[in-house]
């Protein structure tokens, strides 16, 4: 499984701006689990249960390269899906695509 850490450059400003034009009503995304520039081995990201990469969700199965899932950005460099979060980037290297950002 993927050990992949969020990106240490995240623009906080850009995401507080996000938050506050979101208000209180942030909506889920789709993002697509993209390994075509880390070119990981493992089979997809490994859940965590919290914002921490060591705590790892080994039982469930990972989000697999290749496809889409669906949470919100929490504006750290996590996507939160459902009560488990994911880390949007990993060696500087976004993982996590918005899918609006697919068509461009």
């Amino acid at each position: 499984k993927a050990d992949v850490s969020p990106s240490v450059g995240v623009d906080r400003t850009a995401c507080q701006a996000k938050l506050v034009d979101d208000a209180l009503d942030r909506e889920s995304r789709e993002y697509f689990c993209d390994n075509s520039r880390l070119r990981a081995v493992e089979q997809g990201i490994t859940y965590r249960f919290s914002k921490e990469l060591y705590d790892k969700d080994i039982i469930s199965s990972v989000a697999a390269w290749g496809s889409m899932v669906t949470g919100v950005d929490q504006c750290d460099g996590w996507l939160k899906v459902g009560e488990r979060y994911l880390p949007m980037s990993y060696q500087g290297l976004q993982i996590l695509i918005p899918a609006e950002d697919m068509c461009r």
